[in-house]
């Protein structure tokens, strides 16, 4: 658990800063974080000399708010260097071999060096002081790149310009950077880049050297080359010849391709240009005569393949001796072997009347009707399953006879399941649980009618005619075992 009585209130972040077009929004948060370089320093009553110090942190320049630096000149009292005494040395004799071979005098050239060094330093004073206006008015941008004159004198622009080869007089602006004036909050500038006159992205920049990064970053961008062909639909954009997608990515990531949006342009362009070709070659009547022509062709291809796979699933089915069948029956689970031979029996007769079932397949049903009657009926009536009829679940339904007391048949059945166990296994317990019925009356065929409620000697005179909505159920649960 940390505590934020240990850290200074500079490591403790309790809003989230979120920069909109510059302006920066603070949002409260929940629950406070800590910095990434957070350090507990805050601890009462502890030494001094085992409190971990916190890192100095270094002075940040903002180079925003600040003039160019000036560049030193050097005194004619300085020595040179080492390095460069050897490289003037070896520039000054070439220039000299140079001089002697044009017959040149040296002393006029000296002359010619001193008035360039004059006026190259004269200009070098005067720039700062021309393009101050901006704080990135004097970054390194490459060599193609220029700078673009604006009416404003609170942006800043910088542009790659191409042209056509017959047509010099027409600049095509393809890449674009163009710098906002200083933001106030927090001295940030907003960078827009464009794009084949589209605007890409927008970035905000604090420092000049990301802004150099960020003039590199467009120059070294791989254009998209368009789709290639002229799209008959009117969703796309020229731009010097070259057609895109409306929604061009502008940028891809190797040389000569094209965006996702323009190479599924170009597919669209095909696939109409062929549809339009076809509908000139051939009328309607005779593409539907071919249409229907081939969709026959197809359908019988499929039907004889559909009789190729049934004939050999009806050899391989031949194949299958009985040993190996009952092997794959033995592999599922108990119920689903009751119903596979159920299956296999009704397949051995040609009705299933008089079919007789085992006692463990009549219970499943009994069970399966009891929980849906019509999921019953249909899985019989569709022949999903061989399951035997009301009439039929009804005779055994008679062998169970539900009055009040205790069956003498299940203590039968107890003796006989439990006959091979061990005394420790045959432990268990009684269950007593309560049911509730829905108020019905039963005619038997004895003319007996069942409903009422039915306690045996105890049942008084009046509840022998009220209908019962109640049961009690007593079982036996064994301690080991599910049985």
């Amino acid at each position: 658990v940390v505590c934020e009585k240990h850290f200074e209130e500079q490591y403790i972040e309790r809003s989230f800063k979120v920069t909109v077009n510059g302006v920066v929004n603070e949002i409260a948060r929940d629950k406070p974080r800590l910095t990434p370089d957070a350090v507990p320093t805050l601890f009462e009553q502890y030494p001094k000399h085992l409190v971990p110090k916190k890192a100095l942190k270094r002075k940040v320049r903002n180079l925003c708010l600040q003039e160019p630096t000036t560049k030193r000149r050097r005194n004619k009292s300085e020595p040179f260097d080492v390095t460069d005494s050897s490289a003037t040395d070896n520039i000054e004799s070439s220039a000299c071999s140079d001089d002697a071979a044009a017959g040149i005098d040296p002393g006029e050239r000296v002359g010619s060096e001193k008035e360039l060094q004059s006026q190259s330093d004269s200009q070098a004073a005067q720039l700062p002081s021309a393009e101050s206006g901006h704080p990135f008015s004097s970054i390194f941008i490459p060599i193609a790149w220029m700078k673009v004159p604006s009416a404003s004198s609170e942006n800043l622009t910088y542009a790659l310009c191409e042209a056509e080869a017959n047509n010099i007089g027409t600049l095509f602006i393809e890449r674009m950077v163009t710098f906002s004036k200083t933001l106030p909050e927090g001295g940030s500038v907003l960078a827009t880049v464009h794009l084949r006159g589209r605007e890409h992205s927008k970035e905000v920049l604090t420092t000049r050297t990301e802004a150099e990064l960020l003039v590199q970053k467009v120059s070294a961008m791989v254009l998209c080359c368009g789709s290639g062909i002229k799209p008959v639909s009117s969703k796309y954009v020229q731009y010097r010849k070259m057609y895109f997608a409306a929604r061009c990515l502008l940028t891809t990531e190797s040389e000569g391709s094209s965006c996702a949006q323009c190479k599924y342009l170009r597919v669209l362009a095909q696939n109409q240009m062929c549809r339009l070709k076809k509908q000139k070659r051939t009328s309607s009547e005779k593409n539907k005569h071919q249409n229907v022509s081939r969709n026959l062709r197809r359908t019988k291809k499929k039907l004889a393949s559909v009789q190729e796979q049934v004939a050999r699933m009806k050899e391989e089915n031949k194949s299958i001796t009985e040993e190996a069948l009952e092997a794959r029956i033995r592999a599922l689970p108990q119920k689903q072997q009751l119903a596979v031979k159920n299956c296999f029996a009704s397949a051995q007769r040609k009705s299933v009347r008089g079919m007789t079932y085992s006692d463990e397949w009549i219970v499943e049903c009994i069970m399966m009707r009891m929980r849906s009657p019509r999921l019953y009926e249909h899985l019989r009536k569709e022949k999903v399953m061989i399951l035997p009829g009301r009439t039929c679940l009804r005779k055994y339904l008679q062998r169970f006879k539900g009055c009040f007391g205790l069956n003498p048949k299940v203590y039968a059945a107890l003796g006989e399941k439990t006959k091979d166990m061990d005394a420790f296994s045959r432990h268990g317990g009684l269950v007593i649980d309560e049911l509730k019925f829905s108020e019905h009356l039963d005619v038997k065929s004895n003319g007996g009618i069942e409903g009422f409620v039915d306690l045996g000697d105890q049942s008084s005179g009046d509840q022998k005619g009220i209908l019962a909505d109640h049961g009690m159920i007593v079982l036996f649960q064994p301690f080991t075992g599910n049985w």
